[in-house]
């Protein structure tokens, strides 16, 4: 799935796996039938890591707030909001490091992507004021799903038109 807003690009993972075996029988546990953690079952919250040389790094951190496992493979698509929820310049890149993988969690359990976004103005962004608009949340959709969460955004302007590159969910 491809969405964009604010003149930016989100882009969300697709597929899944089947939910019975090729005999018919219930297919092995599996991220198909334990389900994907989508929207209504994941809160999330971003924390700063470090910065340097222009740079920010922080971690998407995610948690199911659901009663039963669910499962996450995949990077997260993404887009920057204004105060107003209106969309905002958001470029997502994705980073080889980690690259996806099968992360199961449990009720409360958590998972991560790492985030990486500048703050040095870039080609046609002004210097002498932000060089965006400063986003207030960001809209999270969780691999292989549509629909959105939203998470609190209080780290100032993503520059370069609103790149952010994100690794794909790993276990914390």
């Amino acid at each position: 799935m491809t969405t964009t807003g604010g003149g930016g690009t989100t882009t969300a993972t697709g597929g899944s796996g089947p939910t019975t075996a090729p005999d018919g029988g219930p297919a092995p546990t599996s991220r198909a039938s334990e389900g994907r953690c989508d929207a209504r079952t994941l809160s999330g919250v971003v924390e700063m890591q470090d910065s340097g040389a222009g740079n920010r790094y922080a971690r998407l951190v995610v948690t199911n707030t659901g009663d039963r496992p669910c499962t996450l493979q995949g990077y997260a698509g993404m887009e920057l909001r204004g105060k107003d929820r209106s969309p905002l310049a958001t470029n997502v890149e994705r980073a080889d490091n980690p690259g996806p993988q099968f992360v199961r969690l449990a009720p409360g359990g958590r998972a991560a992507a790492n985030l990486r976004w500048g703050v040095v103005p870039g080609a046609g962004e002004p210097e002498d004021r932000p060089c965006q608009p400063e986003p207030a949340e960001i809209a999270v959709i969780p691999p292989d799903e549509t629909q959105p969460f939203t998470v609190t955004w209080s780290y100032g302007p993503v520059c370069q038109h609103g790149r952010i590159s994100t690794s794909a969910f790993f276990p914390l």
